[in-house]
C-alpha cells in the first residue's frame, strides 16, 4: 500500500513537470525568442539573414530534445539500461528511415527542410518514450494525459510560429498587425495552459485536493 502511494506521488510529480515543460516553458521560449531573433540577427549577422527560415523548425525540435524528454530519467534512476538501449536504438533507426524517406520527397539541401526532417524523425522516439515510461511507472491514465499534453504543445507551438509568420499554414494570420499577433499568441498561451491545467487536475485527482492556483504554484516551483 505504501509503495502504491509513493508511485502515485511520483506520477503526479511527473505530470506536473510535463505540464510545466510543455505548456509553460517551451511555448514561452517560442513566443519570446522568435520576434527577438527576427530583430537581432539581421542587425548583428546580416550575412546570415537567410538562416531565419530554419529557426522555427529548430524551435520545434525543442519539443523532442533530450532536455524535454526528461521521462527517461525514470529508467536511469532504476537502472533500466536494457530499455534505454532498445528505445535509443529504435529512435536512431526510425530517424534514419524517416530522414531517408523525407530525402526522397523533399530537397534536404534546403536548411528548413533538413530541420523539419530532423524534427519529424525524432517524433517516433519521443512518443515511444512517453508511452513506455507512462505504462512503466503509472497507468493508461498517465499515457493519455502525457500524450495529450505533448500533442497540445506541438500544435500550440506550430500555431505560435504561424502567427509570427515563421511558417505558412493559416493565411489570415499574415494580415494581422504585430499587436494583434502578440495578443493572439498570449491568448492562445493562456487558454491552452488553463485548459491543460484542468485536464491535469482531473486526471491526477487534484480537483478535490487543492485549488488551481496551488497546482499552478507547484508547477512554477518545479520549473526552478
Amino acid at each position: 500500500m505504501e509503495l502504491q502511494k509513493i508511485v502515485k506521488i511520483i506520477c503526479r510529480y511527473l505530470s506536473i513537470q510535463f505540464f510545466t515543460t510543455y505548456l509553460i516553458l517551451i511555448p514561452m521560449i517560442v513566443i519570446i525568442s522568435v520576434p527577438l531573433l527576427n530583430y537581432i540577427l539581421p542587425l548583428i549577422l546580416p550575412e546570415y539573414q537567410n538562416s531565419l527560415t530554419i529557426i522555427p523548425y529548430f524551435l520545434l525540435c525543442m519539443l523532442t530534445m533530450p532536455r524535454a524528454v526528461f521521462l527517461r530519467n525514470v529508467w536511469i534512476q532504476r537502472q533500466e539500461w536494457k530499455n534505454i538501449f532498445l528505445f535509443g536504438l529504435f529512435g536512431a533507426l526510425s530517424l534514419l528511415v524517416i530522414f531517408y524517406s523525407f530525402q526522397q520527397i523533399f530537397d534536404t539541401s534546403m536548411p528548413e527542410n533538413l530541420a523539419l526532417a530532423i524534427f519529424i524523425g525524432q517524433l517516433p522516439y519521443t512518443f515511444s518514450i512517453i508511452i513506455a515510461v507512462s505504462l512503466y511507472i503509472g497507468t493508461i491514465k498517465q499515457t493519455i494525459l502525457w500524450t495529450s499534453m505533448f500533442l497540445i504543445s506541438v500544435f500550440q507551438v506550430i500555431f505560435i510560429l504561424d502567427l509570427n509568420g515563421s511558417i505558412n499554414i493559416v493565411d489570415f494570420t499574415h494580415s494581422l498587425t504585430i499587436i494583434q499577433k502578440s495578443f493572439f499568441q498570449l491568448l492562445l498561451f493562456v487558454l491552452t495552459a488553463l485548459g491543460t491545467l484542468y485536464l491535469l487536475r482531473r486526471y491526477e485527482n487534484l480537483i478535490n485536493i487543492e485549488t488551481s492556483i496551488q497546482t499552478m504554484k507547484r508547477a512554477l516551483l518545479i520549473s526552478r
